[in-house]
């Protein structure tokens, strides 16, 4: 179960963060079917990715996650309509919540487990050498499936799911902050700054995020002490920011144990 829920929560944020832009967005809004079938194809052809390894029965729960997915977005774009900023992001956390809850009900109904016949496909014909050294690679970080998968999961959360998350905090608390961040150079520090301090967690160094919140502290130095309205904005970024990246952090540190 727990392979299953990682596979797929993986393909749903890298879909849903990753792969979908702005236009793709702005189509959905718009309530217009283009947008929510090629967002579905991309949720469908990742999903079977990575959930062909159950063979049948990934590939039907690969149809039912797709189809829950779109009519998930699509109410999500409903009462994206009429919301406001704050409702936004409650918006946006019931979306995800209910994509989750999605998952579980289908490996509820499918009962998925590994095809013997694609593990046997690609331990003899596809790429046997390379399983072999990846599987010693695993072995010897002290590396499990799932636990790749889990830190892999954690890294997308923090970066690309953590932009989109910070900006409807900051949108929550006051829509006429500064935009800066809204560029794409700021995006990336951003992604950039959690990545790190995702990486500093995990490595039991927790009290060296401390270092990094100063860096970015002293590279905004003077306009935190001229500009008020940027203050805030910094300091609500920066507390959403780090608090996202501790608590994946220590959510990967403790799944880790019992994984």
């Amino acid at each position: 179960m727990v392979t299953f829920l990682l596979l797929g929560l993986l393909a749903h944020t890298i879909a849903d963060f990753l792969l979908q832009t702005d236009t793709i967005v702005e189509t959905k809004n718009s309530l217009s079917p283009k947008g929510f079938l090629v967002h579905g194809s991309r949720v469908a052809i990742l999903s079977v990715i990575g959930l062909h390894i159950y063979g049948v029965r990934g590939l039907i729960a690969t149809l039912m996650i797709t189809v829950t997915h779109v009519f998930i977005d699509l109410g999500k774009c409903y009462l994206d309509r009429n919301a406001g900023s704050s409702q936004r992001l409650l918006v946006f956390v019931v979306d995800q919540v209910l994509h989750l809850l999605s998952f579980l009900a289908v490996f509820e109904i499918v009962e998925p487990s590994f095809s013997q016949s694609v593990l046997n496909f690609y331990g003899r014909w596809l790429f046997p050498k390379a399983r072999s050294v990846m599987s010693s690679l695993l072995a010897k970080t002290g590396l499990s499936l799932d636990r790749f998968l889990l830190v892999a999961l954690g890294y997308v959360i923090v970066m690309p799911v953590g932009a989109v998350i910070v900006r409807m905090v900051l949108d929550a608390f006051n829509k006429e902050l500064d935009r800066d961040s809204s560029t794409q150079a700021g995006r990336y520090i951003g992604m950039a700054e959690r990545a790190l301090m995702l990486t500093l967690v995990l490595a039991d160094a927790l009290t060296a995020v401390a270092f990094v919140i100063t860096a970015k502290s002293l590279a905004r130095f003077e306009k935190l002490t001229t500009d008020k309205a940027f203050g805030e904005y910094y300091l609500v970024g920066t507390l959403a920011s780090t608090l996202l990246a501790i608590a994946v952090g220590l959510t990967i540190r403790g799944l880790v144990r019992v994984i």
